[in-house]
């Protein structure tokens, strides 16, 4: 029996081990390296329902999101303008689309994980649909 406790611990302890470096692949790194080339292009994620969510920032300033990258031109879920300062990343809704929060501004942090994954982190945004997509983990698909 004694034998079977600790083979039981030895596997808990293993398992333990293997989850925090799942966890360490969110380590962020280059926090004060956020410039406006580094994040404009077309971002990809996939919210807790598996749907596929596209979020493009353009370097004249404006942003849109929408399901799926393919839906950004046509039927985008919200459109609006974006700045930039520092690790500072301020949205803001100027067009009533699906879900947009019109005239709302949204600040959040700006970080890249070490795969280079965005993570916008909310510091403030009276959004709900906004702040329930921008807080995953974005990967860039298009520049």
């Amino acid at each position: 029996m004694r034998f079977y406790m600790n083979r039981i611990v030895f596997v808990m302890v293993i398992t333990l081990v293997v989850m925090l470096g799942a966890l360490n692949v969110t380590e962020t790194y280059g926090e004060y390296d956020i410039t406006l080339e580094k994040i404009s292009g077309i971002w990809w994620t996939y919210d807790a329902n598996d749907i596929p969510w596209a979020i493009q920032f353009n370097e004249d300033g404006t942003f849109r999101t929408a399901l799926t990258w393919l839906r950004l031109e046509r039927s985008p879920t919200d459109v609006g303008r974006f700045r930039l300062e520092g690790t500072s990343l301020t949205l803001i809704s100027n067009k009533d689309c699906k879900g947009s929060c019109k005239g709302l501004k949204g600040r959040y942090k700006v970080v890249f994980t070490k795969f280079n994954k965005l993570l916008l982190k909310e510091q403030e945004d009276p959004c709900v649909q906004r702040r329930e997509i921008c807080c995953l983990p974005w990967v860039k698909v298009l520049k």
